[in-house]
């Protein structure tokens, strides 16, 4: 009696610098493209025995394909063979028009093993993976003063006495710690857009101190000296 193959499709949000399930393993977890830059190279490695078809794309943010990525990934299909390494390369295609902050998107890399003759008619969970990755696009501008983004985040007492925090520059900023005498404000890594806040809805203290730390992105975390609250007016 021929045994059946289970086939399901897991789709993560890569969450690790070094993304490895089944065998694929991503370089990073965000990519973080230049303007005037040719392309963007992805590494990805296979380091299981067995073979992947690689099906990959960008998308916009929202992901409803109403409108065409202006990146492509090359190749968008290619099979991925056992213990090795690959390069794909992210390029831009379309003018983007946003030019005073960053842009979002994001890379899907889709891994379906290869199932051979000799293991098909076995009784095999037949796993597909779908890794989606943030692609920051950053006009040439303002690739000059990006080092110097995290000094600006603004922490703010509303006028009910709950903490705010503000970014006010053009650049992502991933927080990966906001506290005040032992008051934690985020639990988990928070993502702040351009020019965007984020209401923590906790209370603080009139005189406390904000310490803080980011996450850059070369995936490495930040400590930065304590800053003092801004008052609502």
């Amino acid at each position: 009696m021929k045994k059946n193959l289970l086939s399901i499709s897991i789709i993560l949000l890569a969450n690790f610098p070094s993304l490895s399930i089944a065998g694929i393993q991503i370089d990073n977890n965000k990519f973080i493209y230049i303007e005037n830059a040719n392309n963007r190279k992805i590494e990805i490695k296979n380091t299981s025995d067995q073979e992947y078809i690689i099906k990959s794309s960008v998308k916009q943010i929202n992901n409803d394909n109403k409108e065409e990525s202006p990146f492509i990934i090359s190749p968008p299909l290619f099979k991925l063979n056992a213990n090795e390494t690959f390069f794909l390369d992210v390029i831009k295609i379309d003018d983007i028009e946003v030019k005073d902050k960053e842009s979002l998107y994001k890379i899907n890399i889709k891994s379906i093993p290869i199932v051979n003759n000799e293991i098909k008619d076995n009784n095999i969970l037949h796993v597909s993976l779908n890794l989606i990755y943030n692609l920051i696009y950053r006009p040439d501008t303002l690739d000059k003063k990006h080092h110097e983004m995290y000094k600006d985040i603004v922490f703010i007492k509303d006028k009910k006495g709950k903490l705010r925090i503000a970014n006010p520059t053009p650049y992502y900023i991933t927080l990966t710690q906001v506290e005040s005498n032992n008051t934690a404000f985020i639990n988990k890594k928070k993502a702040l857009s351009p020019f965007s806040h984020y209401d923590t809805g906790i209370e603080i203290n009139n005189n406390d101190l904000i310490n803080y730390s980011v996450k850059n992105e070369h995936d490495v975390i930040i400590n930065y000296p304590s800053k003092e609250i801004v008052h609502e007016k």
